[in-house]
């Protein structure tokens, strides 16, 4: 995972597709479970991530919208209210 990424168009490709030529994180999660996150840093960072991604997902089910749709919104969300990626996703409650 990278730590560089800003928006959350990002932390969505990151996990949806193959970018920088890895894998998906989301194939990753599917494949090798809890094995390929290394140190207890690796595994908070990814549980952050996770809150934004089980949020995006949660919210493209409930409003039968695109996860797209749900991205941009979460998106403009954090750009209109100055967060950052850590501060978005210590505002959401864990969807699942």
């Amino acid at each position: 995972m990278m730590r560089s990424l800003k928006t959350v168009h990002q932390v969505w490709q990151e996990w949806s597709v193959v970018i920088h030529g890895g894998p998906a994180v989301r194939n990753l999660e599917e494949i090798h479970c809890l094995s390929w996150r290394n140190t207890s840093a690796d595994k908070r960072f990814l549980f952050r991530r996770r809150k934004i991604i089980d949020h995006i997902i949660a919210t493209a089910q409930a409003q039968c919208i695109s996860h797209e749709q749900a991205v941009c919104a979460r998106e403009t969300h954090r750009t209109q209210n100055k967060l950052t990626l850590n501060a978005l996703s210590g505002s959401l409650k864990r969807s699942t």
